[in-house]
């Protein structure tokens, strides 16, 4: 059993400061670090963490950026044999800001992640023909990722499909795919419907299903999250921690979460698990840097 992650890697250059700025104004920042991040990167390192059998495919530049995440991604026991180094683009790179809060803004400049291409994807058939799972995000162009549901379609794999950064999806994107994960902005955005209240959630996700999704999962940040699978609502509270910073905390809950999936554990064990997972990522700062490792997920004393 093994995961498939096609997708992004960045580096984070990430900004600490009191709050985050309002538009047009200026805020000093009290701290600057430099972290390897990129959601199909951090998705992919919380799945290796956690014990699972990882192959990434994504695209990085013939540069020191570059060299360094594929580095740390070794690291963490990924398998980097389908990152392709291409020449004369950089590697992605995403600018963060993060309040004292946890709270955070990010702005992506996409570089080599958007020359992940169908080409790329014909060149790896096998690895994805010997996957179990295809996980995918919305850092690569778009259209590479419907064409990767295609092809996990033709072979019969478990698709889980994060649509962040949000964009509208096509009943035919979301025939392809078995799991949605997603957060309330995520929902409003992929629906054109408002997510802000209960009522409005419920409507959103009942549209979902109506147009296609199979099984979805919301995000609530600190309130938990929904699981709607076969016409249930499955409601989960949040662990309460303090939080440093929220950055790849989505991240590291969906990759624990495929882990879990992966070892054929329960619907129950699996949001559980991902929701700790996530839990003690928030308590440290950083994308990869801040992602926990079975052991420390599975022996932490703050639940």
């Amino acid at each position: 059993m093994s995961l498939l992650v096609i997708g992004s890697l960045n580096m984070d250059y990430i900004s600490y400061m009191d709050r985050l700025p309002l538009p047009g104004e200026t805020v000093r920042a009290d701290e600057f670090i430099m972290f390897a991040g990129g959601k199909g990167a951090n998705q992919a390192v919380a799945a290796a963490r956690s014990g699972a059998k990882v192959t990434l495919i994504g695209c990085v530049g013939n540069d020191e950026i570059g060299a360094t995440m594929v580095d740390g991604l070794k690291q963490s026991g990924v398998d980097t044999s389908c990152i392709n180094i291409i020449e004369g683009t950089p590697s992605g790179m995403a600018f963060v800001n993060v309040s004292s809060y946890g709270e955070n803004n990010i702005v992506i400049v996409p570089g080599t992640n958007a020359k992940v291409t169908n080409s790329i994807l014909d060149d790896n058939i096998d690895v994805l023909k010997n996957a179990s799972i295809v996980l995918l995000q919305h850092e690569i162009p778009l259209s590479t990722i419907d064409y990767a549901l295609r092809l996990s379609r033709k072979y019969n794999k478990i698709t889980i499909l994060n649509p962040a950064p949000a964009y509208p999806l096509t009943t035919a994107t979301l025939n392809l795919v078995d799991i949605l994960v997603l957060n309330e902005h995520e929902l409003s955005v992929i629906t054109g419907m408002k997510a802000d209240t209960g009522t409005e959630i419920n409507n959103a996700m009942e549209h979902l299903r109506l147009i296609g999704a199979k099984r979805i999962i919301l995000t609530l940040g600190e309130n938990g999250l929904i699981d709607y699978i076969d016409d249930e609502y499955f409601i989960h509270s949040a662990y309460k921690v303090k939080a440093v910073d929220t950055t790849a905390a989505g991240d590291t809950f969906i990759g624990a979460f495929c882990a879990a999936l992966l070892n054929d554990q329960p619907r129950e064990y699996c949001i559980d698990y991902a929701q700790k997972a996530a839990a003690l990522a928030v308590t440290n700062k950083g994308a990869q840097a801040s992602i926990p490792t079975k052991e420390q997920i599975e022996t932490s004393q703050i639940f």
